[in-house]
């Protein structure tokens, strides 16, 4: 939604097992991880975790990539990332200049090219990397990925019942 000072506005919250990065190119935004509230610039570097409720609450002229790194990827590379947390914000030349690498593969992409997709993955790989060498938080089960994972029980229960009359006692007992 475009609003009239030119900025926009998003509160529709998402979460989904697969890593979500985004990397600010131009203008601003405040991104909500979880609850906590991040302002996001160029160079910023955020990330979603998985399971993480995150949204974009306001945008000013942003302009970012957005990549999103399929959990099964990440374990057919040995990268449990359902298990790992990473920092939600980044500001750092080594993570900024692997990312750029994944920026420049996919650029560079051609159907003609048979190492093309080779070429993008190895990028892919170098940022985890990155991520997993400087920025991990902390890994194992936590407290957090158990709620997360009652909240995301509880949200496939309502998508499922939508249509019939369900009360807070229900979804309650089923999670």
């Amino acid at each position: 939604t475009l609003l009239p000072d030119g900025t926009s506005k998003h509160c529709t919250p998402n979460w989904h097992e697969n890593i979500e990065i985004l990397v600010c190119a131009r203008g601003s935004a405040l991104i909500m991880f979880d609850g906590r509230q991040y302002t996001f610039h160029p160079g910023d570097i955020c990330i979603a975790n998985a399971y993480c409720v995150h949204t974009t609450v306001q945008e000013q002229n942003l302009d970012y990539h957005c990549l999103i790194i399929d959990t099964n990827f990440c374990e057919e590379n040995g990268i449990r990332a359902t298990d790992i947390f990473f920092r939600e914000w980044i500001r750092d030349p080594d993570a900024q200049h692997a990312f750029q690498e994944i920026v420049d593969a996919y650029a560079a992409y051609s159907p003609e090219d048979p190492y093309c997709v080779t070429d993008i993955r190895y990028a892919v790989l170098g940022f985890l990397r990155v991520l997993c060498r400087k920025h991990i938080i902390s890994s194992g089960a936590s407290q957090a990925s158990v709620a997360r994972e009652r909240v995301k029980k509880a949200i496939k229960f309502i998508k499922t019942n939508y249509m019939k009359s369900i009360s807070l006692q229900e979804i309650a007992d089923f999670v």
